[in-house]
């Protein structure tokens, strides 16, 4: 036994007398639970009370496991039902085979367990496609933000302002002559500076803008991983298998926020 058989046994509605029909509890036409011709094992408020528990317990397990593992749970939707897809690593493990699916929860947890998928493909698609947002982003800001190439100029301008300015101070020049020489210069001056300002908040708006999510993916925490995910895709639909065991990205469809 493992404990998803013992889980599987414990919510099995025949253990306090209902009958099952089809994965799920039989109800009759007044929509009460159908009481079969065996012993139970537990009374049904009992068992009420132990399936809330696992439940709850499977619930909690899911939040603080595969949120924190992988990369699209909670982000995955079935393309049939349309409920949140789980995350569930593979038990028999090999260098060929998946290491984990996503996967439609069943029926009794909300879902139609009809659709799942090996969990690699479908994070390397939306990775790459997170990958590809993030260069146009980068891109889109280092056109508006080119490289100022007037440093030199301003720089000699502020220079014979300040030769300007000393003479004037120092005698070598009358006030008339320096307001000549400078007036020009000082709207020269103020132009430049006005477009070195404009540069600088553009370059700010670079740097607190997009990151290059390409260099950077190896070192992110999967929390920083999923968030980047969260920033392009509302969803991912994962689609019924249209092409057998071969992945194919069509089955794949990212929903664009």
């Amino acid at each position: 036994f493992d404990d998803s058989k013992i889980k599987r046994m414990l919510m099995n509605p025949r253990i306090c007398g209902y009958r099952m029909h089809q994965g799920e509890l039989f109800l009759d036409e007044s929509g009460a639970p159908v009481v079969g011709d065996w012993e139970p094992i537990i009374t049904p408020d009992d068992w009420y009370l132990l399936t809330e528990k696992v439940r709850r317990e499977l619930e909690g397990r899911a939040v603080r496991d595969n949120a924190t593992k992988y990369l699209l749970s909670g982000i995955a939707r079935c393309g049939r039902c349309g409920t949140k897809m789980r995350a569930f690593p593979s038990y028999r493990k090999s260098k060929t085979s998946s290491q984990f699916k996503y996967a439609c929860p069943g029926k009794n947890d909300g879902g139609c367990g009809g659709v799942a998928r090996a969990g690699e493909p479908v994070d390397r698609l939306i990775r790459n496609a997170v990958f590809l947002s993030s260069d146009k982003a980068l891109a889109s800001v280092r056109e508006r933000a080119p490289e100022w190439t007037k440093e030199e100029q301003l720089a000699s301008l502020e220079q014979d302002m300040a030769e300007f300015k000393q003479a004037w101070q120092e005698k070598r020049m009358s006030a008339a002559r320096y307001i000549a020489l400078t007036e020009d210069l000082e709207k020269q001056i103020a132009e430049l500076r006005r477009e070195r300002a404009l540069h600088r908040a553009e370059a700010a708006t670079f740097a607190a803008g997009p990151i290059d999510i390409r260099g950077r993916w190896e070192n992110l925490a999967i929390e920083q991983q999923r968030a980047a995910v969260r920033k392009v895709f509302r969803a991912v639909t994962i689609k019924p298998a249209s092409n057998g065991p071969i992945f194919d990205p069509a089955d794949i469809e990212p929903v664009l926020r």
